[in-house]
């Protein structure tokens, strides 16, 4: 959500920078022969929406579905969910965990109510009387099992209702927990409820997680920021593979860094090491690691110079923010072990946001120079990206561009792929109509397109998921991307 300005501001619009001087960036090189494509048999056009590329994978109907994360099971790479922040009023007056779910590589697609729709939850239920569930965030695990953690808050005894009312005054986050659910068919239904951390949605407030499982023991990390009396600090909550309680927070060291930081991402690797990033709010991006399936974590260490960009940027409204989002390769080929860092950057001026990235196949003691990924000619803003790395060894990108349109506005979904280690990529518009992205509204009420969107890889496909907003309502949009 990322909501408390008193806290995050100064990550959300400043974003980072270890040093006054902005990094090296080389000039890329597309490959040219394509590999990656989508699969343009999976659109069908109608009524509004055109594309055939990208498949409108939510049927239900909602005023506005932003902030998309997805998540592919390895074992059967049919098996793909989506999830978003969801204003469907059937499932909340607020918004809610609405996923949706493909088990033949996103032809078709079923809607799933988390814990049920509204009218369904009952006494008793875990989720009963949760007015919101907001920032979506999945993960597989190795064996194939789904775990979806819920940022829910506005608890009312009695039911889910209208802001709660305390002394007189309306507060729209009167409690807070960090819950975890769980699929073993694939996303059709959920069980297994795990509170990972219960807060007061004042004191303390829980904001932004990100979520991963090791390849290696099985174990579903979440990382988040805990933010109590005006301080943010990253927690790590981990559930064993199989159990039914969470295992007590860790608290990942603070940096030598005036501020505080917040987290920024959680990644497993093939030899069970688990890595966060962290932000700086004086400017700094660090990285974490723990050599004991996240029991500790050792002092983070400065590994980044970004350049912020503009938020809300150029001719929007909605807010963006500079994230650095990672992977690992956990494959057994030429990049095992290789970590790569995306983030947005402006060192190319401001209304020329780009896409760039490092890599580091030394357990992040060295990061290479950045290399930018987009490949716009014109001035134009890219922005909101992740990272995932497939099967074999691919590094699999998405992020927003205005690249498409000439007065720089008007949104489009971009992928970029790298099969050389992140040293040159190809991309891919995968939209075919531009859209505005200030149709997005958050369950506040304020124009929103999400904080981050998402992408997933497993064997040799990848599916990116985004707010597609062409039709005047902001859809879940998925595109498959297959090796050709």
């Amino acid at each position: 959500m990322r909501t408390l300005p008193l806290v995050l501001a100064a990550l959300v619009l400043a974003g980072c920078a270890t040093t006054s001087t902005p990094p090296t960036t080389t000039t890329p090189n597309e490959p040219a022969r394509v590999i990656y494509a989508p699969d343009c048999t999976l659109g069908q056009p109608d009524g509004n929406w055109t594309e055939r590329c990208v498949v409108k994978a939510s049927g239900n109907p909602s005023p506005s579905k932003t902030e998309i994360d997805i998540a592919v099971n390895p074992k059967d790479p049919n098996d793909v969910v989506v999830g978003s922040k969801d204003l469907d009023k059937s499932a909340s007056s607020c918004v809610w965990a609405v996923p949706q779910v493909s088990h033949d590589g996103g032809k078709s697609w079923k809607t799933v109510y988390v814990g049920g729709k509204k009218a369904d939850r009952k006494p008793g239920d875990a989720l009963f009387g949760w007015d919101c569930i907001t920032d979506p965030i999945m993960t597989f695990d190795k064996d194939g099992v789904l775990h979806y953690t819920l940022q829910v808050y506005n608890f009312m005894t009695g039911g889910a209702g209208s802001t709660p009312v305390v002394s007189g005054t309306p507060v729209s986050n009167l409690g807070s927990e960090i819950v975890m659910t769980s699929s073993t068919d694939g996303g059709d239904s959920w069980g297994g409820f795990v509170t990972l951390h219960a807060g007061d949605g004042t004191g303390v407030f829980h904001d932004y997680m990100r979520t991963t499982s090791s390849p290696t023991t099985g174990t579903t990390f979440t990382i988040w920021d805990q933010v109590s009396q005006a301080v943010s600090v990253p927690v790590v909550v981990a559930v064993k593979k199989g159990a039914s309680t969470a295992q007590p927070p860790v608290y990942v060291p603070s940096p030598d860094e005036p501020g505080q930081v917040a987290q920024n991402g959680i990644f497993a690797g093939a030899d069970g090491a688990v890595y966060v990033l962290l932000q700086g709010a004086a400017g700094s991006v660090y990285l974490a690691k723990s050599t004991d399936d996240g029991a500790t974590f050792s002092t983070p260490a400065k590994i980044l110079a970004v350049k912020p960009i503009d938020s809300p940027l150029p001719n929007t409204q909605f807010r963006v923010g500079t994230y650095v989002e990672g992977a690992i390769d956990a494959t057994s080929g030429p990049y095992k072990g290789c970590m790569y860092a995306v983030w947005t950057d402006a060192t190319r001026g401001k209304g020329d946001a780009d896409i760039l990235s490092s890599r580091s196949c030394d357990g992040g003691k060295s990061w290479s120079n950045a290399t930018r990924v987009n490949h716009d000619l014109t001035k134009s803003d890219q922005w909101m990206t992740r990272v995932a790395v497939g099967g074999d060894g691919t590094v699999h990108v998405l992020y927003m561009t205005r690249a498409y349109d000439p007065a720089n506005k008007l949104v489009d979904a971009e992928y970029a792929y790298s099969t050389d280690g992140g040293a040159t990529w190809a991309t891919k518009r995968l939209t075919s109509k531009s859209w505005d992205g200030d149709l997005g509204v958050h369950q506040d009420g304020f124009k929103f397109y999400g904080d981050y969107v998402g992408v997933t890889a497993a064997g040799t496909r990848a599916y990116a998921g985004f707010p597609d907003c062409e039709t005047g309502v902001c859809e879940v949009a998925v595109a498959a991307l297959a090796k050709q």
